[in-house]
């Protein structure tokens, strides 16, 4: 049976990200769909991309969404595993 981990780091520094079971709330997930994965992927990366937004006293451009966007992928790590 394939599964799917994914590790959100919180930063680049984070290199022991806390594990949390599938259906919990933390940064290691583990699917068993390849689908919900990348769903639970692009909306964490959405998520955190909005709350700079709205936090920041400053209007954003779209190159610098894009760039906050990019950012928050590069602290995601997906992998397929066996079990």
């Amino acid at each position: 049976m394939k599964n799917y981990k994914v590790t959100h780091a919180v930063d680049s520094l984070d290199t022991k990200p806390t594990i949390v079971v599938q259906h919990g709330i933390g940064l290691i997930k583990v699917f068993n769909c390849s689908h919900k994965a990348e769903d639970w992927i692009n909306q964490q990366v959405e998520d955190a991309v909005s709350w700079q937004v709205e936090d920041s006293p400053y209007s954003i451009s779209e190159d610098e969404l894009e760039d906050l966007r990019k950012i928050e992928f590069s602290r995601i790590r997906y992998e397929e595993i066996q079990q």
